[in-house]
């Protein structure tokens, strides 16, 4: 859910972080996935702003739109 929001595929975020946030701008670039676990942060980096940004990520789920084709336009093979 974070990921996506940084960078949608449209590459514009859905979300923005503001100098009055240093802590996260400081520790959320730093942040590594733990081995084996891409879902899970590395538990040796200080992460309880990412676990807070990820909680309030995962309260609204984003769902991205699926491109579709119009009927009556698609390409015969």
């Amino acid at each position: 859910m974070v990921r996506h929001r940084l960078k949608r595929e449209d590459d514009r975020s859905m979300i923005y972080f503001f100098d009055t946030c240093p802590h996260m701008i400081r520790t959320l670039p730093a942040l590594q996935h733990e081995a084996g676990k891409p879902e899970d942060l590395d538990s040796e980096f200080e992460d309880p702003l990412a676990d807070r940004l990820r909680y309030g990520a995962m309260s609204r789920p984003y769902i991205a739109r699926a491109q579709s084709t119009p009927v009556g336009r698609q390409e015969l093979a």
